[in-house]
Formats: C-alpha cells, structure tokens, sequence
C-alpha cells in the first residue's frame, strides 16, 4: 500500500476527485477575504461557511477518497481555541502585547477543505506588530501638547503612539488558525490508519508550530 502525506492525500481527494464539484458559493477567494477582513479589524471570530460544504459525498468516484471525505465531515465545525491556554503557545514572546482575550473559533471541515484544494497550508507569518505615530487625517503625526514654532513644543507635549498591522490580535488569529488546521490533519490520519483499501495515511509533514521552532543557523 502507498504511504501517503494527509496533506498530499486531502488535496488527492478534494482537487484530483474532483470532489467539491457540488459545493455552491465556496472557494479560496471567498474564505481568504474573510480573513484578510479579520486581520485589517483585529476581530478574533473566523465567520466559516457552514457544515454541510462538503456537499454530496456519494459524488466521490474512488472508494478511499470517499472514505476521506466521510472523515472530514465529522471534524468540529465550531471548533473553539482555548484563548487563556494557549495564547503562549500562540504569542510566545510576543505574549506580554496582548490586551485583551479573544474568542477563537474555528470550521475545521471548511478550512481542512480550503486548504487541500489551494494546496498549501494556512498563512501564519502575517508579519509581526510594529509600534507607529498615530497619524492625523491631513497626513501628519498627530502631537499632544502645543506647538510653539519648529521644534519648539509645550512642556510634556508627545506624539501619541499606535499599532501598525497586523495587530497582536491579527497575529494570534492567523497563528490560532494554523494551529487547529494542523491539529485536525493529525487527527484525521490516525482516524484513517487501517479504512483506506489502497492508501495509507501519515501524519502531517507541515510543522505543528513554525513560529516556535528557532531558525537554524547556516553552515
């Protein structure tokens, strides 16, 4: 039997079986404007489409693939991340800038789907948060305090300070998103250790947590 990546064998079943053929108004475009709107506002809520986009699985014209497909419909479809437990494992060192909790929640059959079909895993490297002057609507920094002249300014007078994006918020949203992707690939790999008929499935090869793995120096 052919041991096979689960994220090579999900693209084989969602993009080479053409499996998705039914799912009406669902696509990579429409999930990633999604989350490019979550990043911009810092919203913490992933709005996925609903539980029944795998569509019709009787549509899957090899046996594995539709054992596949069976599989992935009965992953959560309301995931939730656990914010105070794991916003470490998220943040790490960047811990210390978040603010406020957030509420995680995730579609694991939608974002499974998703990401066989444009074959590559979730973007989690969204850049990091950047501290900049708060800017004023004509383009110019914003000053708290008055000015006298060029340079010249009131006592204690300052330029207020803000977050450029993403913010932290976008940061863990993306790293959160990644995360239960993962963690739903390695469940459906060992769901599916011994019920494929030519196939075997392995585990993940994509890394479970890449922005905690230290970069290795060049030799």
């Amino acid at each position: 039997m052919k041991q096979v990546e689960i994220e090579r064998l999900l693209q084989w079943t969602f993009c080479d079986q053409k499996s998705r053929r039914s799912v009406p108004g669902y696509g990579y475009q429409n999930s990633w404007a999604m989350l490019e709107r979550h990043l911009r506002l810092g919203c913490s809520i992933d709005s996925s489409p609903r539980r029944d986009c795998l569509g019709d699985v009787s549509a899957f014209p090899d046996s594995d693939a539709l054992i596949v497909a069976r599989e992935v419909g009965k992953l959560s479809s309301n995931a939730v991340v656990d914010w105070r437990e794991s916003k470490e494992l998220l943040l790490g060192n960047l811990v210390g800038l978040a603010s406020r909790e957030q509420f995680l929640v995730f579609d694991e059959i939608a974002l499974v789907i998703e990401q066989a079909c444009t074959g590559i895993s979730p973007i989690w490297n969204v850049g990091l948060p950047k501290i900049r002057p708060s800017i004023l609507g004509n383009g110019k920094p914003a000053v708290t305090g008055t000015r006298y002249g060029k340079n010249r300014y009131s006592t204690g007078a300052h330029c207020p300070l803000e977050w450029a994006q993403p913010t932290i918020e976008g940061v863990a949203l993306a790293r959160a998103r990644y995360a239960v992707w993962h963690s739903a690939l390695t469940r459906l790999a060992g769901c599916l250790s011994g019920k494929l008929k030519n196939i075997v499935a392995m585990p993940p090869i994509s890394r479970a947590s890449p922005w905690n793995t230290a970069v290795q120096p060049r030799r």
